[in-house]
């Protein structure tokens, strides 16, 4: 229809959002996710006493050739290796995640929001992005390693997936979370008939309920990911923002390194921290 209109050949009216979605209806299980409500939002090095606001910065993490190699290398072991490729990846993402979360508050239950690209076949004809944020809530043990809780979380991911249609999100979910994680990957597509190439743009504003937005894409499907942090500008100074890009990446590489690690026992400071001690 885009490559129509470009060259003038005319194109038929395109049917609205509401006559196309309404009648999908509800494809999920909205009561799945309830218990999620009862999990606190993580207190992160934010500062308690600033508001929330929707104005962001971002802070690129450093996924070197030697983390995007142990990465792969991980996801195609057996116990990591999920429905897919890109899943399998989302899953250990997921666990450093949890694990971080629950390092930086020494909260046991941990609860996340991601994002789901929730077109049905119903709205295959309607222009726009049909997105769902829901929560992904797994327990954080103490003595967990990042094996054992990975199994809990790709069990966490099965539930979200199985139970998370179109039209399953609420707005409690969204409101109830202050942590984001959102795992791209997708190759370049023909558009019409139009060569259309995917990328990232920067972004500086977004949901001032959300404290960290945490982003990991692969465009070209090509096995390596970019990464960034973005933090909400009022509540992370920019020393809070550093030390929080160090501490994820340290237990992103404990993971990496041997999964079978004990997440409390990861030393994460910084050099900066290290030397104030």
């Amino acid at each position: 229809r885009y490559n129509a209109v470009l060259c003038a050949s005319g194109v038929g009216p395109m049917p609205s959002f509401c006559d196309t979605a309404a009648p999908a209806g509800n494809q999920g299980s909205t009561n799945a996710f309830d218990a999620s409500l009862d999990v606190p939002k993580v207190p992160l090095y934010s500062r308690s006493d600033a508001v929330g606001t929707t104005r962001k910065v971002s802070i690129p993490l450093e996924m070197t050739q030697d983390r995007s190699a142990a990465l792969k290398a991980l996801a195609e072991r057996p116990g990591f290796r999920s429905l897919s490729p890109v899943m399998s990846v989302q899953n250990i993402f997921s666990t450093v995640v949890a694990a971080w979360m629950s390092r930086v508050s020494g909260q046991d239950d941990v609860a996340f929001a991601m994002p789901q690209h929730n077109r049905s076949a119903q709205t295959q004809s309607v222009l726009g992005l049909f997105m769902e944020m829901l929560p992904l809530q797994v327990r954080v043990d103490p003595d967990d390693s990042f094996s054992s809780l990975h199994e809990r979380t790709a069990d966490a991911t099965r539930h979200l997936i199985v139970n998370g249609g179109p039209g399953t999100t609420r707005v409690e979910f969204l409101r109830s979370r202050n942590v984001v994680l959102n795992v791209i990957s997708g190759a370049a597509l023909s558009f019409e008939g139009l060569e259309a190439k995917p990328s990232m743009v920067p972004v500086h504003a977004s949901d001032p309920g959300h404290d960290v937005n945490i982003e990991f894409e692969d465009l070209g499907v090509t096995g390596t990911f970019s990464a960034r942090l973005m933090f909400d500008a009022e509540r992370f100074d920019a020393a809070m923002r550093e030390r929080a890009a160090g501490h994820f990446l340290a237990l992103l590489d404990a993971c990496l390194a041997d999964p079978m690690t004990q997440i409390a026992t990861v030393d994460f400071r910084t050099q900066d921290e290290i030397g104030a001690l």
